[in-house]
Formats: C-alpha cells, sequence, structure tokens
C-alpha cells in the first residue's frame, strides 16, 4: 500500500538519496553487542526492514552475514538487486506496513534490523509489526 511517506521515499531515492557508507551507530552495534553474539561458525541470516540502496546490508555481508532486506521505495530495491555481491532474491519492495511472514515466507532470520523506519508508522502497527517479525527470529535472534 503507497501511503504519503513511501512515496516522499520513493521520490528522494529516483533523486539519488540514499547511504553509500553504513550509519556509524550500525558499526557501533555490531562491534559491541553483535559481533561477539555471532561467533558460533554459522553465517547468521539478517533481515533488514526498510533497508534503503542498501549500504547497511553491504556492511553486515562484507562482515559475513547473509544478508535480506525489504523497502517500500522500488527504487532503491532495483539498486541493491543492482549490486553484484547482492542476491537478486534477498530483496523485495514491502508495504509501509508490511506483513513479515509474506516477504520472504518460511525463511527465518537471526537478527531483524529495522533503522530509523519505525517511528513513520502509528503505534499499533509498531506493536503488529513487532509481534509478527518474532515469528520470523530464530530462537536466541534479536530484533
Amino acid at each position: 500500500m503507497e501511503t504519503k511517506e513511501s512515496k516522499i521515499y520513493e521520490e528522494k531515492y529516483r533523486r539519488g538519496y540514499g547511504l553509500v557508507y553504513p550509519e556509524s551507530h550500525i558499526i557501533r552495534v555490531y562491534e559491541r553487542f553483535l559481533m561477539g553474539r555471532l561467533s558460533d561458525g554459522k553465517k547468521p541470516k539478517i533481515l533488514d526492514y526498510g533497508c534503503g540502496t542498501g549500504a547497511n546490508p553491504q556492511f553486515f555481508q562484507d562482515k559475513g552475514l547473509d544478508v535480506y532486506g525489504c523497502d517500500v521505495s522500488k527504487t532503491a530495491i532495483m539498486k541493491c538487486r543492482g549490486n553484484k555481491k547482492f542476491k537478486d532474491s534477498h530483496f523485495t519492495v514491502c508495504d509501509e506496513i508490511p506483513n513479515p511472514i509474506e516477504l520472504f515466507g518460511v525463511l527465518r532470520f537471526d537478527i531483524v534490523l529495522s533503522n530509523q523506519t519505525l517511528y513513520y508508522l502509528p503505534d499499533d502497527s509498531i506493536r503488529k509489526f513487532v509481534k509478527e517479525t518474532y515469528n520470523l527470529i530464530n530462537e536466541g535472534g534479536l530484533l
């Protein structure tokens, strides 16, 4: 469902908006919190809800994670799919208030990240998103 907010971001991405580097707080979260929890030898799956053009997923992929992403912007997802380091099937366009199960079906994730996105949603939609997203997370996983 297209909303006023998703239309604004679609237009921004069409005009070249998007990060080239991960945001500093993403790096700090990885180094101070995630890195130690991910050292068991497996390749954790991470879903970035609101992935934009893929700066944060690229950072996590470079750290050895299996990255997936979704965004309301078709343009942003096209840029992710155009990144030869990513698998096309790992990135999809989503509704502003997505049904997480519909996005990737039976896949389960070790981490679901939502950076600077949820505050656009009304409280009831945030609660719904969080509740549904927990169904996608492996035991011991993080949201």
